[in-house]
C-alpha cells in the first residue's frame, strides 16, 4: 500500500501588485492629526503621494508649513469626532478616499467612550 504524499503546495506564482484601495485622485482624511499616531499617519499619506486632510478639533495642525503644504497636498479643518454633523462636512464632502481614526480622548480631560467609541459611530454616518 502507498502512502498518501504530503507535501507542501507550491507556492502561488507572482502576479500583479495588488491594486491600490484609494484611488490616487481621491485625499485621506486623517481625524485626530495633532497626536502623534494622527502626525504619522499624514507623514505617510504625504509620502506616498497622497493629498491628505489633517483635521483637529480646533482646525489647527502644526506640520503644516512643509513642502506638501506649499504643493497643496496637506490642507486642514475643524472636525470634532463627537459631533457628526462636524464629521459630515469633511468626511461627506467630494474627494475623499479614505479616513484614518486617530483621535482619542485627550489628556486634558476627554470622555473616552464618546470620543473612542461613539466617535468611530459618528464616522459612519447616518444609519
Amino acid at each position: 500500500a502507498q502512502t498518501p504524499s504530503h507535501a507542501p503546495p507550491p507556492p502561488p506564482s507572482p502576479g500583479p501588485p495588488p491594486p491600490t484601495t484609494v484611488p490616487r485622485d481621491r485625499s485621506v482624511v486623517v481625524l485626530g492629526a495633532n497626536g502623534g499616531t494622527g502626525r504619522e499617519c499624514v507623514a505617510a499619506a504625504l509620502a506616498s503621494g497622497r493629498r491628505c486632510v489633517a483635521t483637529s478639533r480646533s482646525g489647527a495642525f502644526e506640520y503644516g508649513d512643509g513642502p506638501a503644504a506649499a504643493d497643496g497636498r496637506l490642507t486642514t479643518a475643524a472636525a470634532d469626532v463627537t459631533s457628526p454633523e462636524s464629521l459630515d462636512a469633511v468626511l461627506r464632502g467630494g474627494g475623499v478616499g479614505a479616513a484614518i481614526f486617530a483621535a482619542s480622548a485627550s489628556t486634558k480631560g476627554g470622555d473616552a467612550d464618546a470620543v473612542d467609541r461613539q466617535g468611530v459611530v459618528n464616522c459612519r454616518g447616518p444609519a
